[in-house]
């Protein structure tokens, strides 16, 4: 089962998910769209997929500290993970 936190909060979280949610959807929805993830640019950020006019990155955290993964739009934290999302598919994952 996947555990998902939302890091920021308030109304930031709230003008966020409305600002991307026409294009990219609710962090929920984001989290279970199928996504084919594109490699990054280092070990720190190893996944990146531009979708529509936002930029989504995947962090590996200080795990177990800290959640394994975490979710960034346009450069900011949206939600952190333990476990990789099923309908994500990693560069090296066959269709």
């Amino acid at each position: 089962m996947l555990r998902m936190h939302n890091l920021i909060a308030g109304n930031y979280i709230h003008n966020t998910v409305r600002n991307y949610s026409t294009k990219v959807g609710s962090v929920k929805s984001l989290l279970g769209r199928h996504i084919k993830w594109d490699g990054g640019k280092n070990a720190e950020i190893p996944f990146q997929k531009s979708i529509g006019e936002y930029f989504c990155q995947v962090r590996v955290n200080n795990f177990p500290e800290e959640s394994l993964y975490s979710l960034l739009v346009n450069g900011k934290v949206v939600s952190e993970m333990d476990y990789w999302p099923s309908k994500w598919k990693k560069p090296e994952d066959s269709d």
